[in-house]
């Protein structure tokens, strides 16, 4: 048991989980700012259906932005084959949201209430999503 408990704290502590925390973190930053950055300064926030076209434009940003650094700096990938990656890169990402949305409307339906079941679904979002795009998508 000691043995596990060790894997699993060494393995939140990598250099590569780290980085690949800090790379999550400053996306969710772009993002957020960008967002709010369109919708309070410039005032734009059209809606298509309930789409909306800020937030469309935020996140998208924030997909390239991860993925450049997570590339080039948390993984440190040489693959020439850029296109490539960034098709698993958003086919993980799109999967990992998906996941998300399902185990956060489970915990919603057991109970839980809305921060409690973001934060936990979000813990377990970044650990798979680190899985899945060194083992995937930046695989050596």
């Amino acid at each position: 048991m000691f043995n596990l408990l060790k894997k699993i704290f060494l393995f939140f502590i990598s250099p590569q989980f780290v980085k690949f925390f800090v790379v999550g973190f400053s996306a969710f930053l772009v993002d957020f700012g960008l967002l709010t950055f369109q919708i309070y300064v410039l005032q734009f926030n059209p809606f298509v259906g309930i789409i909306s076209v800020a937030n469309a434009i935020s996140v998208t940003v924030a997909i390239v932005y991860s993925f450049i650094l997570q590339r080039t700096w948390t993984f440190q990938s040489k693959d020439k084959r850029v296109v490539r990656q960034g098709g698993k890169y958003i086919v993980v990402a799109l999967f990992s949201i998906t996941l998300n949305n399902i185990i956060y409307g489970f915990l919603i339906q057991f109970g839980f209430i809305p921060p409690l079941a973001k934060f936990v679904v979000t813990g377990m979002q970044m650990v798979w999503s680190y899985v899945l795009y060194r083992w995937v998508v930046f695989r050596r």
